[in-house]
C-alpha cells in the first residue's frame, strides 16, 4: 500500500486508521476497485454525499458505481487530516479531486469529509462518512 501525501499529527492519528484512509483513497480512483472501496465500510455504514444518504454496503456499492457515470478518470487528493480529539476515532479530511469527464471536460473541486471509524471483528472500518463539496 502506497503512503499518501497528506499532513496529519502522528501522535493523534493512529496507523490503523491511517491505513483505512489510504486504502479508501487508493481504491476510490479505480473503477475496477469499487468492491474494495466498499470493503472499507461496515455492513451498516452510512454515507452522506451530495445531499443524499446511502445506508449499508448495498446502497454504498450502488452510489460508488453511479459516481463513475460520465467520468473517464478521477484523482482524489486528501491534503490534511484533523483528528477530532486525542483517543477518538473521528477525523476530518480536507482535499480536492480532479475529474476528466467522457465529454472532454475537466474539473477540480475541493471537499471536506468527516469520517468515523469503528473496530469490527478486529478490523477497522468506516461507520459514518459525510462529505461536502465546496
Amino acid at each position: 500500500m502506497a503512503v499518501l501525501d497528506f499532513s496529519y499529527d502522528q501522535a493523534l492519528f493512529p496507523k490503523h486508521l491511517r491505513l483505512v484512509l489510504e486504502r479508501l483513497t487508493e481504491t476510490s480512483d479505480k473503477r475496477e476497485c469499487a468492491q474494495d472501496w466498499v470493503g472499507c465500510f461496515t455492513t451498516t455504514a452510512q454515507i452522506f454525499r451530495n445531499g443524499k444518504t446511502s445506508n449499508g454496503r448495498e446502497e454504498i456499492q450502488e452510489m460508488i458505481e453511479r459516481s463513475w457515470d460520465n467520468v473517464e478518470w478521477r484523482h482524489h487528493k486528501p491534503r490534511m487530516v484533523y483528528v477530532l480529539g486525542k483517543g477518538t476515532n473521528d477525523v476530518m479530511v480536507k482535499g480536492s479531486t480532479e475529474y476528466q469527464f467522457q465529454d472532454g471536460r475537466f474539473h477540480e473541486g475541493n471537499w471536506g469529509a468527516e469520517i468515523s471509524f469503528v473496530e469490527v471483528d478486529g478490523e477497522w472500518k468506516i461507520q459514518k462518512y459525510t462529505v461536502v463539496f465546496v
